[in-house]
C-alpha cells in the first residue's frame, strides 16, 4: 500500500502514520503538520514541514496524553457519608500504612455487601463517602432503606483477609440511605 492510501486508512482509525525516525503515531489533531514524502523520495525526508523540532514536540504531548492518568470519577449518588474515630485503647496504636475499609450491608448484615470503600488510614476521626460509584452490585438501595455501616483497620491490605489484631467497628443503629451522619468507633480488636 502507497504512503497517501495507508494515510488514508490511518485517519479513518483516528490515527495518523508519521514517516519519523522513531515510528510514532501522530494524534489526528497535528495530523495537518506532517509532510509525506513525494512520490518516489525515501521516508527519511518525510516529517513536519517545521522541522525535526516541531516534530520531537507533537511526539512528546502525545506520550504524556497516552499515560496521563484518567480522571477520578464523578461523584454518584450518595449512599452513605459521616466519620470514622478510634476508640479509647485504638487511640494509643499507630496506624501508619493501614488500611480503612468501608463495607455498607442491609440493615440485618446478611446477603452480599451493598458497597465498599477503601482508603489509606489516616489521622483519626476522619471522614468517609461511599456512593453509587463504590457499589458492589449493579443497582442502588432505594432512597431510605435502613443500612449499617461497617469500618474495618486493616494490617495487610487484603480486604478478603480477617487478620487477628485488625480493628472494626460498625454504626449502632441502622440509618437510612443518603445520611450524612454514619458514626463508626473503631473498638474492636479482631482475635
Amino acid at each position: 500500500m502507497n504512503a497517501p492510501r495507508l494515510a488514508v486508512a490511518l485517519c479513518l482509525c483516528g490515527v495518523i502514520l508519521a514517516s519519523c525516525q522513531d515510528h510514532h503515531f501522530v494524534p489526528i489533531e497535528k495530523a495537518d503538520k506532517i509532510k509525506f514524502p513525494a512520490p518516489g523520495q525515501s521516508a527519511p525526508h518525510a516529517g513536519f514541514a517545521e522541522g525535526p523540532q516541531a516534530q520531537k514536540q507533537v511526539m512528546a504531548e502525545a506520550t504524556k496524553q497516552q499515560y496521563a492518568p484518567p480522571p477520578p470519577p464523578a461523584p454518584g449518588q450518595l449512599i452513605a457519608q459521616g466519620s470514622i474515630e478510634l476508640g479509647a485503647e485504638q487511640k494509643k496504636r499507630d496506624f501508619s500504612g493501614w488500611t480503612v475499609y468501608i463495607i455498607i450491608r442491609n440493615e440485618n448484615m446478611q446477603g452480599p455487601p451493598i458497597a465498599a470503600v477503601r482508603y489509606d488510614a489516616a489521622k483519626f476521626p476522619m471522614a468517609f463517602r461511599a456512593d453509587t460509584n463504590d457499589l458492589m452490585m449493579g443497582t442502588p438501595p432505594a432512597a431510605g432503606t435502613k443500612i449499617r455501616v461497617e469500618a474495618r483497620l486493616d494490617k495487610d491490605g487484603d480486604p478478603m483477609s480477617k487478620t487477628p489484631g485488625d480493628v472494626w467497628g460498625i454504626t449502632v443503629d441502622a440509618v437510612a440511605v443518603g445520611s450524612k451522619t454514619a458514626k463508626i468507633v473503631l473498638n474492636q480488636d479482631r482475635k
